[in-house]
């Protein structure tokens, strides 16, 4: 998506695989420990969908987009959690688009950890049509607790990429009121090698209205922009501002 930079990777792309690969790896894993009804001396593995969303939208750049946002987890005899966590956009072609073509970006995290223990080891990767997009992969740590702590829910996680020498934080916070929900998800990147054009950030800020029976109303601004670059003009330029439906399940 044009409007997407933090998910973007470098130029190179892997033209092997299909988005539908990582995605059906991380839920096959976790799906496929389902049958197992005890482990560890009888001890029940538990799966947990968490938290997920399908969305329709339309921009002030005239694109129609849709994302689906997917959370699976299992917890193996109670100690360990193992978890995916799936964002997905997909801008839909105009009718005036001649080869009919579509853009997707995706973020793909997976996770693993000690329940009771506030980090998680992460591993992510960015993806586009082809499939995994090359040298994307990060690695980190993930906390759901810090969020809590000022009554919302989300997530924080700290990655580092091994091929772009650069580090990331994203956070996340989502808070319901009423019948409504605001969240921000604020994502940092900055190159460790003194390449300060490289330092970025990316921002979305939502407010919905709970309509009933999972169904939301909602606008989502979303701004990539340079912290070194604070041109509130071309800040401006950059921002998109969406509206739509969404479904949680």
């Amino acid at each position: 998506m044009k409007n997407t930079q933090y998910m973007k990777g470098g130029t190179n792309k892997m033209k092997t695989g299909r988005i539908r690969h990582v995605v059906a790896a991380g839920l096959g894993a976790l799906i496929g420990l389902m049958p197992f009804s005890r482990a560890n001396a009888g001890e029940e593995i538990k799966f947990s969908k968490g938290f997920n969303s399908a969305e329709l939208t339309r921009d002030t750049k005239d694109n129609t987009d849709a994302r689906l946002i997917t959370n699976a987890s299992v917890d193996l005899a109670d100690k360990v959690k193992l978890g995916y966590h799936g964002l997905n956009n997909l801008v839909l072609p105009d009718s005036e688009d001649v080869d009919g073509a579509y853009s997707h970006a995706g973020i793909q995290r997976f996770y693993a950890g000690v329940n009771g223990f506030p980090l998680q080891a992460l591993a992510r990767c960015n993806t586009d049509k082809e499939g995994i997009v090359d040298e994307s992969w990060r690695y980190g740590i993930r906390n759901t607790t810090l969020p809590k702590l000022i009554g919302c829910g989300g997530f924080v996680n700290a990655s580092y990429s091994p091929d772009r020498k650069d580090l990331n934080l994203t956070t996340l916070l989502s808070k319901g009121f009423g019948g409504f929900y605001a969240s921000l998800m604020q994502s940092v990147t900055h190159a460790t090698e003194e390449k300060l054009d490289r330092l970025g950030l990316y921002t979305e800020a939502e407010v919905g209205r709970n309509l009933g029976k999972g169904v939301s109303a909602f606008v989502r601004t979303e701004v990539p922009w340079k912290a070194y670059d604070l041109d509130l003009d071309e800040i401006a330029d950059k921002a998109t501002t969406k509206a739509g439906l969404k479904v949680t399940f």
